[in-house]
């Protein structure tokens, strides 16, 4: 029985160049998804049963869970039966063997069930009552509780909740390791296991000792007791993507410690973007009296651990699991490294069967290494840190090579510090894995290969630039930081960025990608319904990238104008293989549009262009009614949990938006025909939407016109494309009335104030249609966040986001770097969709709210700002493809200034400056000199006054503004 749930296991043994014999262990997995019940979840029902309600929240596809419960040894046959509503119970009890299990306590399996992801009703039969019931484990993945995961999980209840997420550390394309508020490393994705990472390291931390006088003290970074190393009293933690700082204080411990750690994340700029590199400075302050400190730095040997999508023939089904991982230790060694004065150890792990987690780390200091430690198997072994404590040395070194076991690496430096004196001790982790691919054959590489042959290369690269690197790192985010903005929300914006380095391909030819949801999501590439709200920052700060993928989207494109839903699952080589979703069209439209205004790329466009004409045409066919906007049945747009019939809200605001972003686009190319086209179908489809869907106080979800009959919920997203048509400045599509109304009707039902999270769809009344109704994070900051900022309603745009930052940062234990695209709306918690691709909408929400717009190619830049008065006198950047300015407003908002703070282009030629309407005259000045200004006709009355105007923002260096 434990064989049969444990997946497909594989040995082989094989040779490698260190001559030590090798074994690779093969297996596969779905979701790792765990749910507990105890007996404060279990209601008695009339017949003498016990039930509660499970979440059973993997992927949309049936999947196995298997059920476990721990009881205590005196008990017999506790659960006698399981009933799971909604589906057949596989009953199978059996005792096992779990790791950790504390005395007095065993696990009986009891059987499994298939089920797509919803809540179902759980009965467990227990005919002497709960005696010795001591809770039910439902999970996905058997191997989380065999190998003691679990046990270890449970032995903290009572403690802080431990941390699921902490800042990746690493480049695009690149891989990463996450640095914890507990000072330990998770999620690690430097071998390519992008969809698989290693949960969690215990042999990856920071250990410090302190001699003072006559005595000497230990400590390790952390807030956990590990291998003989008491943890600090006290940590502190600051994430703000690309960097972390961990500040550990302890009354007994004669020194303050900071670890501050970066990724090279440096906007415009891929070569540096995409180092795998991980940037270490250790900052110790001597409190009162002199102090020698020893710093080490421990770091596990990962080669031969990896994971990918598996491929068709590594699995029978696809409840068997959907991603393939393997472990391949054998052969693991760590060795002393030197490159001129930088000295540590290198991580050979020998030929590998599996190629593709066959490689080298590099773990190095710029300067002298005190001691070392190699070939440690910290998983049974504390002696090294227990003498570490003792004598400052890390004494025992191994160089035999792993027979399969791990093992981990560390060094150490030596510093004398005088009473209240403060040094910096740096440290690099790189690694260099050449060879990449998943579910097909084709090796991708990584974009950093071109640029380096070995890890070696890059700790030198690394080491060398460490200061720049790390200053041109922290630009962005110290520039938000300067700002005015609440501190929570400058870090928002810099962390809901950290998909970048979580989520992202670069391959060695300059492909670029983005996972829609690494191990939840089979490696879904590219997903363009997603795209529309995710891409943002990339257009913002990596628009060579953003081109990259969205021409990939072009050039896939079906032979009757379709657009792909991704790339592919675990390649990107998918191609002409359209999806029936209308919104992927109008999103590829939108896209491009703003692509082309924020960046002026004009050859982007020019291929673009005539896929844009097509793939619009095509979601004009698919009007089946004749109103002029696509119908769909059953699952047919971007919220693929939820059903609809006919003309969808959704469709209808994203179509409307479309066809003004192509009429745009026709107008700058000359191209009459297709203009007078997008005009006249704009017309047709808004007069039909608001006929059919708008019942007086906003659109409802949608309207069936087969059976004559409206949905009356009201879906967040009824005004999405008002949002990108305002972001864009295409001008109204509704009309302001409409909007306005369905905004006030969004905010009161949608986020009605006993919901904790945004219900995706609500009753008229305010409810949840069904319980399997979720919330989706990224989409509610632009559409009830964004929206209400650009339409006068600034305050509560406002209240909304930071309504949502309290889900994160209270309900769901601050794992902002694992953001989740379900949550759940009366409850807050988090669901489903790890490291979701959609996080970064949020630089969305912030250009609303600051009301920028720059149009490019026709010089217009737009600056109508939509600030809270309570946030008034403003101070912060905006941030462009090609300058990032410096935003200034007085209180009264009679005065606002601009000022250049970094170009990166030389064409920065202002013609028109859109500026809000107020009444009396308006005097621009730039760099100090009054300058000629003529005003011009407005799209919209009221809304803004548009400028003429020549200021070249290449040789100028500010803009000021005063409202006579």
């Amino acid at each position: 029985m434990k064989n049969k749930i444990s997946g497909n296991d594989s040995m082989s043994g094989d040779g490698n160049a260190s001559g030590v014999g090798t074994t690779i262990r093969r297996w596969n997995e779905c979701e790792d998804w765990v749910e507990f019940v105890t007996t404060r979840e279990l209601a008695r029902t009339i017949e003498g049963d016990y039930e509660a309600l499970v979440n059973f929240g993997g992927p949309g596809g049936a999947t196995p869970y298997y059920f476990y419960v721990r009881v205590r040894d005196d008990a017999e046959n506790v659960i006698s039966d399981v009933t799971v509503e909604g589906v057949a119970f596989e009953a199978s009890q059996g005792e096992i063997a779990v790791k950790g299990t504390p005395p007095g306590f065993r696990w009986i399996y009891l059987g499994l069930v298939k089920t797509e992801r919803n809540y179902r009703r759980v009965t467990l039969c227990a005919p002497r009552g709960l005696y010795g019931f001591d809770r039910l484990c439902v999970l996905q993945i058997p191997r989380r509780l065999e190998s003691g995961e679990i046990e270890r999980r449970i032995s903290r209840d009572g403690m802080p909740k431990e941390p699921l997420s902490g800042v990746p550390l690493g480049g695009v394309g690149a891989g990463k390791i996450e640095f914890c508020r507990d000072g330990l490393f998770r999620n690690i994705t430097i071998n390519g296991n992008i969809d698989t990472p290693i949960l969690r390291s215990e042999g990856t931390f920071f250990a410090v000792r302190a001699e003072c006088g006559r005595k000497s003290l230990g400590r390790i970074v952390s807030s956990e007791h590990m291998h003989g190393l008491a943890p600090f009293e006290s940590l502190s933690f600051i994430g703000c993507y690309p960097k972390a700082t961990l500040t550990a204080t302890d009354r007994f411990f004669p020194l303050n410690v900071i670890v501050q750690a970066s990724g090279a994340v440096i906007p415009r700029n891929v070569r540096d973007s995409s180092l795998p590199a991980a940037l270490f400075r250790v900052r110790l302050t001597a409190k009162e009296a002199p102090v020698k400190a020893t710093v080490a730095f421990s770091m596990e040997n990962f080669l031969g651990c990896g994971g990918s999508v598996a491929k068709v023939g590594q699995r029978v089904s696809f409840d068997e699991g959907y991603y393939h991982l393997w472990e391949e230790r054998s052969g693991n060694a760590e060795r002393q490294w030197e490159s001129g004065a930088a000295h540590g150890l290198r991580f050979d792990g020998g030929v590998k069967e599996e190629k593709r987690t066959e490689g080298r780390y590099v773990l190095a200091t710029n300067g002298k290494v005190h001691s070392q430690l190699t070939g440690w198997r910290y998983l049974n072994d504390n002696a090294p840190w227990l003498r570490f404590i003792d004598t400052g040395l890390l004494s025992d070194t191994d160089d035999t090579a792993s027979s399969g076991e791990a093992t981990a690496g560390a060094i150490a430096v030596e510093v004398e510090l005088a009473a209240g004196e403060t040094r910096d001790i740096t440290f690099v982790f790189s690694w260099h894995m050449p060879y990449f691919w998943q579910a097909n054959d084709i090796d991708y590489s990584h974009f950093y290969c071109n640029e380096f042959a070995s890890a070696d290369e890059v700790s030198q690269y690394v080491l060398q630039n460490f200061a720049r690197l790390e200053h041109e790192s922290e630009e962005m985010p110290l520039l938000l930081a300067a700002s005015t903005l609440p501190s929570w929300f400058s870090r928002s914006l810099c962390n809901d960025a950290y998909i970048f380095s979580t989520a992202t391909w670069l391959t060695r030819d300059g492909r670029f990608s983005v996972n829609e949801s690494p191990s939840h999501m089979f490696g879904c590439m590219g997903t363009i319904d997603q795209k529309l709200y995710a891409n943002h920052y990339n257009t913002l700060f990596f628009p060579e990238l953003d081109r990259t993928e969205l021409l990939a989207f072009a050039r896939t494109q079906g032979e009757n104008g379709g657009i792909q839903h991704d790339l592919g699952y675990g390649h990107i080589e998918q191609s002409k293989k359209p999806h029936g979703w209308p919104d992927l069209s109008s999103s590829l439209v939108i896209l491009s549009l703003k692509h082309y205004q924020l960046t002026g790329d004009k050859e982007y466009m020019d291929e673009v262009y005539p896929h844009l004409v097509k793939a619009l045409d095509y979601q004009f066919d698919m009007d089946t009614d004749g109103d002029g906007i696509a119908n769909i049945s059953g699952v047919g747009n971007t919220f693929d949990a939820e059903k609809y019939e006919g003309t969808s809200s959704y469709l209808a605001t994203l179509w409307l938006a479309a066809l003004r972003a192509l009429e745009e686009l026709a107008r700058r190319r000359g191209d009459a025909a297709v203009g007078e086209r997008c005009r006249a179908r704009f017309a047709q489809a808004k007069a039909s939407a608001i006929d059919e869907l708008w019942n007086g106080e906003y659109f409802v979800n949608y309207y069936d016109a087969a059976n004559k009959r409206r949905c009356p919920n009201s879906h967040f997203s009824q005004l999405a494309g008002e949002f990108f048509a305002r972001t864009c400045g295409l001008g109204p599509l509704y009309g302001d009335h409409y909007v306005r109304q369905a905004l006030s009707s969004m905010l009161r039902l949608n986020y009605h104030p006993r919901l904790k999270f945004p219900a995706n769809e609500a009753t008229p009344e305010g409810n949840m249609p069904v319980r399997k109704m979720w919330g989706w994070l990224p989409h509610a900051r632009v559409f009830l966040a964004g929206t209400p900022l650009y339409f006068g309603m600034a305050e509560k745009g406002w209240h909304v986001l930071e309504r949502l930052e309290k889900v994160i940062a209270d309900i769901n234990n601050d794992n902002r770097w694992d953001q989740r695209l379900f949550f759940e709306p009366d409850t807050g918690r988090e669901h489903w969709g790890r490291f979701y691709m959609t996080a970064a909408a949020t630089w969305y929400a912030y250009q609303a709210l600051l009301g920028y717009r720059w149009d490019k190619p026709e010089g217009v830049l737009s600056l109508c700002p939509n600030l809270p008065d309570g946030m008034m006198p403003f101070e912060g950047p905006i941030f462009l493809p090609d300058m990032w300015l410096w935003l200034s407003i007085n209180r009264d908002r009679t005065r606002m200034s601009v000022k250049v703070v970094k170009r990166f282009g030389n064409e920065l030629l202002v013609n028109m400056l859109c500026l809000p309407s107020a009444p009396g005259s308006i005097v621009v000045a730039v760099d100090d000199e009054v300058a000629s200004i003529c005003q011009a006709a407005s799209p919209e009355e009221g809304a803004e006054s548009r400028y003429r105007c020549k200021i070249d923002l290449y040789r100028k260096t500010s803009v000021k503004i005063e409202f006579m």
